[in-house]
């Protein structure tokens, strides 16, 4: 039997997931000074965690919620990469994941070398 408030959390981390990709996407081409810069610098530290632990710790809560929720799971339990697959096809196997982390991590870095 499914849990809905247990989903529903793990609906709110999946959410939160995806507004930090695209954080840390659009702070890439931010180049103002204050929190929003600073906030940057650490979600791209953020990412190395993900590519060093190998799955991302957001992923990791929200499948043990979804779990504890009675939700079947689909690719590793991340729904990130179910919604992937769902509209554009694309099915990246867990070492272009870890890739892709790691090219985040470095051009957020990058970024703020140049800046400063």
């Amino acid at each position: 039997m499914k849990n809905k408030i247990f989903i529903q959390i793990a609906n709110l981390i999946f959410l939160f997931h995806v507004l930090w990709v695209l954080y840390v996407i659009i702070g890439l081409f931010y180049r103002y000074p204050g929190i929003f810069w600073d906030l940057h610098l650490y979600m791209s530290f953020g990412l190395l965690i993900g590519v060093v632990l190998n799955e991302c710790p957001l992923t990791t809560i929200e499948r043990w919620i979804r779990e504890k929720g009675g939700e079947k799971l689909i690719n590793r339990g991340s729904r990130f990469l179910e919604v992937l697959k769902k509209y554009t096809g694309i099915n990246l196997p867990n070492y272009i994941m870890r890739i892709l982390g790691f090219i985040y991590f470095l051009l957020g870095i990058i970024a703020h070398i140049i800046k400063y």
